[in-house]
């Protein structure tokens, strides 16, 4: 065998010791690639990757999670250790788990002067239970809903449902209140009611009018201390307005303001609530109407000036309580309606004294005497006969008064042909 051949030989033997060494290697096998496997815990899928021991993984697509912000990879479930995509080699098959920051939304509230309900929350996010919304409050005016835009059009926004993920905005709209404003005119001509808007002033109404007053001003309490200033004083809920009136100024004998003369003239007007006696025209008088029934006792009348209205009122109550006591003397003069007034009463002896002193010039001092001041100038057309008085004697008398001269005197409760003339107080 020649040099090339036994050379040959050799190196065949050797290759085939070697072949025949190595283990079998399956066909598609790499032992040097591992699996890196995403978990987006509740993201996007994302794509799992073959990487070469010692290699890096590379950096995917950040996954999407529905009202999250995505913050990351990390090595464990727990998110603890973060995944270094630029340092971390892959030296076997691993699982990175994807950290997940809850995003939160704003709410934010256009009062329009208003102010917000404390527990109405500024901010929620996608796992916040449904949030309904509550009433904002504004002085003056009633609360009309929250709406998506600053016109306060299209549906009301009453909740954010949940799983919402989105900034909200939304504006309050408002309603203003409207109160009503009531003129008291104590007694004078009625004065219409205003509704007016939170905050307005108040149209200053024409002056009421009243018989025997002149109309002073206008009060914002009843006990007539606080002037309400129309220029300046606005309205904020139902008010009352009070009229304060000053009486009108009469003369004795002139006539009133229910068509009588007036026959006296208070000095102490202001703490008894009237200042002028009215004597009822002569076309209301009464002729031979008697005061009551004998034995029949009221009690507790007066004689003074300004005791003839209670006392006509205690006589009426009495005489009520017996159908058979009707169209006696104090209950025609408690139910006449003469001028336009209802207020009229039997007078009372002293009552009746003044107003013929006055009107029909006659007093008793010893003989009868005229009013120096009048003569025999009589007005008021009584006539010198009897009157009845509203002060009681007994149970079977009244005091009466006798117009001729001008005479106080008595009679029977039942007696007949005595004459009855109504007064008023103002």
């Amino acid at each position: 065998m020649n040099k090339i051949g036994k050379y040959s030989c050799i190196f065949y033997i050797f290759l085939l010791f070697l072949l025949s060494g190595c283990p079998e290697i399956e066909e598609g096998q790499n032992i040097d690639e591992f699996t890196v496997t995403f978990n987006a815990t509740g993201g996007s899928d994302v794509a799992s990757q073959k990487v070469e021991s010692g290699k890096l993984a590379s950096l995917p697509a950040d996954p999407a999670r529905t009202g999250y912000r995505f913050d990351g990879w990390y090595k464990e479930e727990e998110a603890t250790n973060s995944w270094n995509f630029t340092t971390n080699t892959v030296t076997e098959d691993i699982t990175l788990w994807a950290k997940w920051v809850i995003i939160s939304y704003t709410i934010t509230y256009n009062l329009n002067d208003g102010t917000n309900n404390s527990e109405n929350p500024t901010n929620y996010n996608i796992n916040s239970e449904t949030i309904s919304f509550n009433q904002p409050t504004r002085i003056g005016f009633s609360f009309s809903g929250w709406y998506d835009n600053v016109d306060c059009l299209g549906p009301e926004i009453t909740e954010i449902v949940n799983g919402s993920t989105e900034n909200v905005e939304i504006w309050a709209k408002w309603t203003v209140n409207q109160y009503n404003v009531t003129f008291d005119s104590n007694s004078g001509s009625e004065v219409e009611q205003q509704i007016l808007d939170y905050d307005s002033t108040v149209a200053e109404p024409t002056d009421p009018t009243r018989g025997g007053f002149i109309f002073k001003e206008w009060y914002e309490d009843e006990e007539l201390s606080i002037i309400w200033d129309f220029t300046t004083n606005t309205v904020t809920e139902d008010i009352t307005l009070y009229a304060r009136w000053d009486w009108a100024v009469y003369n004795l004998r002139d006539v009133g303001p229910a068509g009588g003369l007036i026959f006296y003239i208070n000095s102490n007007a202001i703490s008894d609530g009237w200042k002028y006696l009215e004597a009822a025209p002569v076309d209301t008088e009464w002729d031979s109407k008697w005061w009551g029934k004998n034995g029949t006792e009221v009690g507790g009348t007066g004689t003074g000036i300004g005791t003839g209205s209670a006392n006509t009122t205690v006589i009426v109550d009495k005489l009520n309580e017996d159908p058979a006591d009707s169209d006696r003397a104090a209950q025609l003069c408690d139910s006449l309606i003469s001028g336009g007034y209802s207020d009229w009463f039997l007078p009372s002896v002293d009552e009746l004294d003044q107003m013929c002193w006055i009107l029909h010039s006659r007093r008793w001092d010893g003989s009868a005497q005229d009013n120096p001041d009048y003569g025999s100038n009589r007005v008021g057309g009584f006539s010198d006969d009897t009157y009845w008085s509203s002060s009681e004697n007994s149970a079977n008398f009244a005091k009466t008064f006798i117009f001729s001269d001008g005479n106080p005197n008595s009679a029977g409760k039942a007696t007949a042909g005595l004459r009855t003339r109504a007064i008023r107080a103002f």
